[in-house]
């Protein structure tokens, strides 16, 4: 039986040619023997004659190229998507890496549970400094293993615990629910996944198989936090438009999640969260209001209703959200006087 075909996606321009390299390399270094890569030059026109030069392709790897002038990273992975002619899709960024078995891994999970819309793995997070693209020069600080989180799509609404790479999804959810909001220049991907996720479930691989750069530098990082927090508002908002069923493991998985940076909120919300959740009038209302038991059944809705619905449940126990605010508040100002320090040094 022939192997499916896995479409990865990269984003590019001539100016990074020198990690595009090892990027490529890595795909075509893969235990798997049926890849496309689809390569979007964004903003320069001088790559497709270097890919033939510089990569053999046969049966099992291929590159199909395509160029636009000064498109947004959204409109270039649209672009990719559109194009891409495999069973399977991916991204990869090109300067993050992947290991040989990555591909085999995800996209042999993505065989045997054809339920599944799409499967995920662990990344090393690599702090770097780039000096220079072409020729590729960076400055690497100490690995460390990304989220290890089972697949909770309650917890996907909340926050994004998928590294770009580690995801490999079936085109159909493409052709169901479209790629990249072009008004989301970042979490664009964090949109994505939780398009994908809002009805279909996401299957983990318990293995490291990806490496992905993290800013190096201090103000690099204050940086990048910056041009995220503009984004979430909107990135939050705009689950309005995205349909889900709310259930009441729904609901429990939303709030697990939002009181998690809580070791104490947390640890008391897991001895009785169900009972929070059916004494809440916000949830005996919402019942009432659609004629209905979420416990026993679920009810299409945004994920934004989701997530306004668990803050109002969480709301209603103060102590609970007093202690989740405490203790938010204060690693958040334990993180701003390292980081000066760290600065100051």
């Amino acid at each position: 039986m022939s192997l499916p075909l896995v479409s990865v996606i990269i984003r590019t321009n001539a100016a990074r040619q020198g990690c595009l390299q090892n990027a490529i390399d890595s795909i075509m270094g893969q235990t798997w023997k049926n890849i496309e890569i689809v390569l979007v030059e964004n903003g320069s026109n001088v790559l497709e004659s270097w890919l033939l030069e510089n990569f053999r392709q046969d049966e099992t790897r291929s590159i199909s190229y395509y160029q636009l002038d000064g498109a947004d990273r959204c409109m270039a992975g649209n672009l990719g998507l559109a194009k891409a002619k495999g069973e399977y899709l991916c991204f990869l960024d090109d300067d993050d890496l992947f290991y040989p078995e990555h591909i085999e891994m995800l996209a042999g999970a993505l065989n045997e549970k054809r339920e599944v819309a799409a499967a995920y793995s662990l990344a090393e997070e690599q702090p770097s400094k780039i000096i220079s693209y072409t020729p590729f020069e960076v400055k690497e600080g100490t690995k460390k293993r990304s989220f290890q989180r089972e697949f909770s799509r309650g917890a996907l609404f909340v926050n994004n615990y998928l590294a770009i790479q580690c995801v490999l999804f079936r085109k159909k959810l493409f052709k169901k629910y479209g790629g990249f909001d072009r008004e989301l220049e970042k979490l664009e991907d964090w949109h994505l996944w939780v398009s994908y996720a809002s009805q279909d479930d996401f299957l983990f691989v318990n293995r490291i198989t990806s490496l992905y750069r993290t800013p190096y530098e201090v103000a690099d990082i204050l940086k990048r936090d910056q041009e995220l927090d503009q984004f979430y508002a909107l990135a939050r908002s705009k689950q309005e438009e995205i349909k889900t069923i709310l259930d009441k493991k729904l609901l429990k998985e939303i709030i697990d999640e939002i009181m998690r940076p809580s070791v104490i909120a947390s640890q008391a919300g897991r001895w009785y969260s169900n009972r929070m959740i059916e004494q809440s009038e916000t949830y005996r209302n919402y019942c009432d209001e659609n004629g209905i038991d979420l416990a026993k059944e679920g009810i299409s809705s945004s994920v934004l209703k989701a997530i306004e619905l668990s803050n109002q449940i969480i709301l209603e126990n103060r102590f609970l959200w007093f202690l989740l605010r405490t203790e938010h508040k204060l690693k958040h100002s334990m993180r701003l006087s390292l980081i000066k320090r760290l600065w100051q040094r």
